[in-house]
């Protein structure tokens, strides 16, 4: 089934987004679609392209936040949503834009994708204890997926704050589901490739694997298969 861009969105007025989301439609894939319902990625409207395809479309266009914000306030689509990570500029945005992004990001793909693209080239990480929105399950997926990306990338991080996260992964309050352990996972993962880290992580890992929740004893032994 092919699906056209909504005559309400074709009205708005912002070219350069309209633009974007026409090359979305014109690489769209049901089958792909289809396939990503199957495993609960529940789109309001999902075309169905992958994330190097809107790669390649990102780069059509110059970074704009205005565009970004644009795409995140009138395309409740997964393609503008991932491709509105993508063409943002991560210096443009604020403490206050905080809510309503948290608001759109419904699926771990949103926050993994927006984690790498956005939040981990912020001049400022997204803090986990952020007093705010600490209590928040997205945004404790997003910090957790932003500092392993930073990471990974190679950002400057401030150490105080790496040992306070590792510090923090010590408790329960972090081991929600399988989604959190995931986070968890790669974030200790990125750390530990850093050698002043990684006697750390393996001791942390060595504590989860005695404890007695199922999800911190999983963690810490897929990072000791992964890792010995």
């Amino acid at each position: 089934m092919s699906f056209k861009l909504p005559n309400n969105l074709l009205k708005l007025p912002n070219n350069t987004a309209k633009q974007l989301m026409n090359k979305v439609v014109a690489k769209q894939n049901g089958d792909v679609s289809d396939g990503m319902k199957k495993f609960g990625y529940n789109y309001e409207l999902n075309y169905g392209v992958s994330i190097p395809v809107l790669k390649q479309i990102a780069k059509t266009t110059e970074p704009s936040h205005e565009v970004a914000t644009f795409l995140r306030q009138h395309y409740n689509i997964r393609e503008a949503l991932i491709l509105s990570s993508m063409v943002d500029e991560p210096e443009k945005i604020t403490h206050a834009d905080i809510p309503n992004i948290l608001n759109i990001l419904s699926t771990v793909e949103l926050i993994q994708q927006f984690a790498k693209n956005i939040f981990a080239h912020t001049p400022t990480l997204p803090n986990l204890f952020d007093n705010q929105f600490k209590s928040n399950s997205t945004w404790i997926l997003l910090c957790l997926w932003s500092l392993g990306w930073a990471l990974r990338l190679r950002r400057c991080v401030d150490n105080q704050y790496i040992n306070q996260v590792i510090e923090a992964l010590h408790t329960d309050d972090y081991y929600k589901d399988k989604k959190h352990s995931t986070a968890i996972n790669f974030c200790i993962q990125s750390i530990a490739e850093n050698e002043q880290y990684s006697q750390n992580i393996m001791d942390l890992a060595k504590y989860l694997i005695k404890t007695d929740n199922p999800l911190m004893k999983q963690t810490g032994e897929e990072f000791i298969w992964l890792n010995t």
